[in-house]
């Protein structure tokens, strides 16, 4: 059986510019893109948890 991801996946379009800054700040932070897209919406999230 093939390997199934630990958590579930999402597709999104960001500007171009957008993603070549994010993938910048991962390499240089030793991070993934996933990590700080992940931290955003939590972060979002958590902004607005008074609302869930």
């Amino acid at each position: 059986m093939a390997n199934k991801p630990k958590t579930p996946h999402m597709s999104f379009r960001i500007d171009g510019d957008l993603k070549r800054d994010v993938l910048h700040l991962a390499k240089i932070n030793g991070e993934s893109a996933s990590d700080i897209v992940r931290r955003a919406f939590e972060n979002y999230r958590n902004e607005y948890k008074d609302l869930l």
